[in-house]
C-alpha cells in the first residue's frame, strides 16, 4: 500500500468522509478544557474516501465519543465510519508548529472483519 501524506485531506477540511482502517491499539488522552480522559484508538492503513477519491494514510489516532463505539472494538478490527477532516497545529520533534490534519466527529463506526486482540473495553476500564 502506498500511503500519502495527511496534507492531501487539505481539501476536504470541514467535509465529511468515509474510512476504512484497521485497529492498532488503545491509549488515552483529553481535550483541551475537559478534565475527563477518553480512550484514543490508533487506527492503520487508512482509506478515506470522498467523491470517489481515496486517499491511503499510514495510520492517525481518532477519539470518539463513548456514545459513538457501540461495539466492543479490538485490536485487529477493521473498521468503517464517517468523520469530519480537521486542520491543527502539531509540535514537531524539533519544536517548530506545523499544519496537520485528523479526523474528529466520529459517527456511523461499525466492524467490517473482527480482530481478536485488546479490547476498547478493557482500555475504558483502564481510565475510570
Amino acid at each position: 500500500m502506498v500511503f500519502t501524506m495527511r496534507s492531501q485531506l487539505e481539501p476536504w477540511t470541514n467535509k465529511v468522509v468515509h474510512v476504512t482502517g484497521r485497529v492498532a491499539g488503545f491509549g488515552v488522552g483529553e481535550l483541551p478544557g475537559v478534565r475527563s480522559k477518553h480512550v484514543t484508538i490508533l487506527l492503520k492503513d487508512l482509506e478515506v474516501v470522498r467523491d470517489g477519491k481515496c486517499i491511503k494514510l499510514s495510520h492517525i489516532w481518532i477519539m470518539p465519543s463513548k456514545r459513538d463505539v457501540t461495539s466492543n472494538l479490538r485490536v485487529g478490527d477493521t473498521v468503517r465510519f464517517d468523520a469530519n477532516v480537521y486542520c491543527y497545529r502539531k509540535l514537531t520533534r524539533d519544536l517548530k508548529y506545523v499544519r496537520s490534519y485528523g479526523l474528529k466527529q466520529i459517527k456511523h463506526l461499525y466492524i467490517l472483519k473482527p480482530g481478536d486482540g485488546k479490547s476498547y473495553l478493557d482500555a475504558l476500564a483502564a481510565i475510570v
